[in-house]
């Protein structure tokens, strides 16, 4: 007959708690440095919750006071027809958007920006 025990007392369970602890801390750190990413380079279009649409250099995007730089308001009266307004720098809430998108390099839009 066995007569030991499989019960390490205390440190055991400390153990555990010290594992799941390290592995909690390291999923969220995953969480918060993975996601979408911005390259650098090409410009990105952001839409606000009113309906507000903004083109520019989209900053600190993983930060909670992220920002457009050289950003411009775009305004499309006509489909299709779309004017740009000067607006510098926009620091956003992220509540308030509604998506973002990286803009292809080759876009009409893009091509209005660099003229």
């Amino acid at each position: 007959m066995n007569t030991e025990s499989t019960y390490h007392g205390p440190i055991s369970i400390f153990g555990i708690i010290i594992i799941a602890t390290i592995l909690a801390v390291a999923f969220v750190i995953h969480l918060r440095t993975s996601g979408p990413t911005i390259t650098p380079e090409q410009y990105q279009l952001v839409t606000f919750e009113n309906g507000d649409r903004y083109v520019g250099h989209l900053k600190e995007l993983n930060s909670s006071h992220p920002y457009l730089a050289d950003s411009y308001r775009l305004e499309e009266d006509i489909p299709g027809e779309f004017e740009l307004e000067a607006a510098n720098t926009i620091y956003m809430n992220w509540d308030k958007v509604q998506f973002w998108t990286n803009l292809k390099p080759d876009s009409e839009l893009v091509n209005l920006l660099q003229k």
